[in-house]
Parts: structure tokens; sequence; C-alpha cells
């Protein structure tokens, strides 16, 4: 046993001396001179190394194709590259893209209410549209048909009730989704105040075969309805004869960002 411990005294003995010989004067000077550098290491001088095979350093800014602009790929089974994918016509490499409407439809929060009424000579027929509190905002266009006579078609924001009427049915496009809408419609309310020339949002007088107030795409007809609003949409016959009258709407409610 003891000789086994003076052979391992010897040999740290050589290591020791080893190690002494070989850092040398200039192999110390060497290391100072690595240390120095990466000591200055900061925002204006970094480390130069070369993440580009065969260039030294990247492109500043936003970069514009070259040698030494990096690449990006994502795997194919990234599930950005997937929906990507699924978003692009296999054999016309055309993307497949949808309205931002269409997009609420699939995602169960587009709604649409069609009905019809007859209104009798010098008669008025009212609908109103309630919306909730908070910032879940319903994004709406209506449209009307009136069959024959001259109707003026008003619509009014903020009016009062002391009756709301009778709910009507509404329902989900999506018709894989439940009728959850949270604007609600109803019939032949009884309203006390605000439906005044100052709280028009839309008005205009429709002759036989007319309607729509404008009858345009839906970016130049769509209105983004206030939160705990009522709104009337009153039709008024102007005592020419009885009128059948198409009415609907059509909206999605979306939370704002």
């Amino acid at each position: 046993m003891a000789e086994s411990g003076k052979n391992t005294v010897e040999i740290e003995d050589i290591t020791q001396n080893f190690l002494r010989d070989a850092v040398t004067a200039a192999n110390l000077a060497a290391i100072e001179a690595s240390l120095d550098i990466m000591d200055d290491w900061d925002e204006s001088n970094r480390a130069k190394v070369n993440p580009i095979v065969g260039q030294a350093g990247v492109a500043a800014g936003v970069g514009v194709v070259g040698a030494t602009v990096p690449r990006v790929l994502v795997a194919s089974d990234d599930l950005m590259s997937a929906a990507i994918q699924n978003d692009v016509d296999g054999t016309t490499t055309a993307l497949r893209t949808v309205t931002y409407e269409h997009h609420e439809m699939h995602s169960g929060s587009h709604y649409l209410y069609r009905s019809y009424y007859n209104v009798a000579k010098a008669g008025v027929k009212e609908l109103l549209i309630v919306t909730p509190a908070g910032t879940k905002w319903a994004h709406m266009v209506t449209g009307f048909m009136i069959s024959t006579s001259t109707v003026v078609a008003e619509w009014f924001e903020g009016v009062t009730t002391t009756d709301d009427g009778t709910e009507v049915l509404t329902r989900n496009r999506n018709r894989n989704v439940a009728d959850n809408n949270t604007m609600i419609i109803y019939e032949d309310p009884t309203v006390s105040a605000g439906a005044v020339a100052a709280n028009i949002v839309q008005d205009g007088i429709f002759g036989a075969g007319g309607g729509s107030f404008g009858g345009g795409a839906r970016d130049n007809e769509e209105v983004v309805l206030l939160p705990s609003t009522k709104y009337l949409v009153r039709f008024t016959e102007q005592n020419v004869s009885a009128v059948d009258i198409n009415f609907s709407a059509d909206w999605y409610e979306h939370t704002d960002s």
C-alpha cells in the first residue's frame, strides 16, 4: 500500500511540472489577448461568429435576398405550416380565402333573421333590436323589399320602450352551433321616446319593388351597433295601399380587441 501511495505522489508531481513548463510567457500572452477581446464584447463589439457558412456576419436591417441574409425554414409538421398548406389549393397553388364575416359563420357567431309582414294602408310596422352590454359588438346589415305602394323606412338609435314586444326567432347561420346570439330582435314594441329625427341612423322612401338602404356590398352597408342600446326599425305605409314587406337582418357578434 505504501508503494502505491508513492507512485501516486510521483504522478502528481510530474503533472504539475508539465503544466508549469507548458504555460510559458508566450502562452500567457496569447491567453491574455484572447481574454481582452472577450472582455470588450458589448452591443457595439460583439463576438464575431459566422451563423451562415462561408459568410462573415449577417446583413443589418430587414435585409433583402443576399448571401448574408439568413433563411428560416418551418418544419412541415409545424402548426402554422400545416395551416398554410391547408389554405393552398393542391392543384392550382391558389390561396383559398373567405371573407371575415364568412369566417365568423364558420366560427358559429354569425346570425340571421328573415320574415315578412303585411302592413295595412297608412299602417306602421316596427321592430326593436336590443344589444347587450360589454365589448361583444354586433356588426349588422339589414335589408327589406316592398311589394307595392310607397313606404318610408327609418332606423332609430337609442329609443326607450315600455314594452319590448314579442321576441322573434333568430338563427345561427352555422347550423352545427346553437342559436346563442346575444343581440335580440323583437316585433311590435311600445316605444315611449327616442324615435325622433336626431336619432336616425338611416332612412329613406321606397316605391314598389324597392328596398334596402342602398343594396351595396356589405363593406358599404355594415353598421357596428352600440352596446346596451335599443334600435328601432319602423316602416310606415304612405296611405297608398296595403303592402307586403320582406325584412332581413344579418349580423355577427365579435368581441372588440
